[in-house]
């Protein structure tokens, strides 16, 4: 059993908002991507799978999020209440030797910007 600690800044107009949460999960690699396994406070199962190009987060809820964030290119997602976002990923970065993963994104909805995020998500 590991610790994921998962900071995360939100910034909506001109809004702010800190995020801290910590949780117990796993750690381990399938299919050749690294994983962080974990139940949220809403006890939703939540994974978070990636590699240094790409990085998918998935809740398993009654109305399931999965969100996929690429260096590369534009990525989209469904959520429930919103309909269609489009992903765009400005960093992502993995170290593995520190046990992190920087992601900073930004979801857009027909090119209205709806919010920034930066995220730092660790483990020990």
């Amino acid at each position: 059993m590991i610790k994921i600690v998962i900071q995360n800044k939100i910034k909506i107009a001109e809004q702010e908002e800190l995020i801290h949460e910590e949780y117990d999960g796993e750690f381990k690699k399938i299919s050749g991507k690294w994983c962080l396994i974990y139940q949220n406070s809403a006890t939703e199962r939540v994974l978070i799978k990636f590699d240094e190009n790409e990085l998918s987060m998935i809740r398993y809820a009654d109305s399931p999020v999965k969100l996929h964030f690429h260096k590369d290119f534009l990525t989209n997602t469904y959520y429930e209440g919103l309909g269609f976002l489009n992903v765009t990923t400005k960093k992502l970065q993995v170290n593995l030797e520190n046990a992190s993963v920087n992601l900073n994104y930004h979801l857009s909805q027909n090119e209205q910007k709806i919010a920034d995020y930066q995220m730092q998500i660790s483990w020990r």
